[in-house]
């Protein structure tokens, strides 16, 4: 069986996340020395910490028979573009930005203009041919949304 070829930045990640794992295992070492019971409060967490060490190491050791994702000798920038393109894939970013407009609009105009323009925002995004259809479907929308929330379930919006 052909080893298969490992995602870019995959290698990366789970080095990360080997890390924050021997820093939760530290800190939960230290709240089992505190009190060295089965049922003391570091005792689950030490048990976690361990599995997630040992289950880091054993995807580790199978990695090692992997083909690299990226080719010898590309520049760090090279690689780092591929893994931004490999875990943000097509129009994933542009939403991405809507979302953080969205949240700094919405504080500053409200919850009806903000909630409108991300919505249009994002059909016009996801379904570039029909502009004039979600402007109209973009307020149907909201409307059904304001009318639930503050009409049946008593929900103040922001």
């Amino acid at each position: 069986m052909k080893p298969r070829k490992l995602y870019p930045g995959e290698l990366a990640f789970i080095i990360f996340l080997g890390i924050i794992s021997i820093l939760a295992f530290i800190l939960s070492l230290q709240m089992f020395l505190k009190d060295p019971s089965l049922s003391s409060q570091g005792a689950f967490p030490l048990l976690t910490t361990s599995v997630m060490l040992l289950m880091e190491l054993l995807m580790l050791w199978e990695m090692r028979k992997c083909e690299r994702a990226v080719e010898k000798g590309t520049s760090l920038s090279g690689k780092l573009t591929e893994v931004v393109h490999t875990l943000f894939p097509g129009k994933i970013p542009l939403i991405m930005a809507y979302v953080l407009i969205y949240a700094i609009l919405l504080p500053i105009v409200g919850f009806i203009p903000a909630t409108y323009v991300f919505l249009w925002g994002s059909m016009v995004t996801l379904n570039r041919s029909k502009i004039l259809q979600s402007l109209l479907i973009s307020g149907g929308v909201l409307v059904f949304i304001y009318v639930i929330f503050q009409f049946i379930f008593k929900v103040i919006l922001p």
